[in-house]
């Protein structure tokens, strides 16, 4: 099935439930202008397995990879990451992503943080 076949004209949104891959695959080379995404953390939440660190950045890499494919060559890309938990120590995620956006020759606009005083989980960090 071809991806404009899943969408119809007069729909405001679509949902699409299925692994992400699934979806980007079916969708045409520089197509889209604009991604934002906030992909798990690799934390085993109930929405997700939780992995070996390896493996979720592979996973993550080709994820950007089919991303970039379908970026316009003025798209943009909105990643919005956390930090990975392992015995105890924080992780931030995108210094682990960085190079592999870099490696597919993305350029770095803008870089947010979010700064949180107290919150859920805080007093275990």
């Amino acid at each position: 099935m071809r991806i404009e076949e899943l969408f119809k004209n007069n729909s405001e949104y679509y949902i699409y439930q299925s692994d992400c891959i699934d979806l980007l695959s079916k969708l045409p080379n520089k197509s889209i202008q604009l991604i934002i995404t906030s992909p798990p953390y690799n934390l085993g939440q109930e929405y997700e397995e939780r992995v070996s660190f390896e493996s979720y950045l592979k996973f993550q890499e080709k994820v950007i990879g089919e991303c970039v494919r379908i970026l316009k060559s003025n798209g943009s890309i909105c990643w919005q990451v956390g930090n990975y938990r392992e015995n105890k120590e924080n992780f931030p995620l995108d210094i682990f992503l960085y190079p592999i956006f870099k490696k597919l020759n993305l350029v770095l606009r803008n870089r947010i943080i979010w700064h949180f005083r107290a919150g859920l989980g805080s007093n275990r960090k």
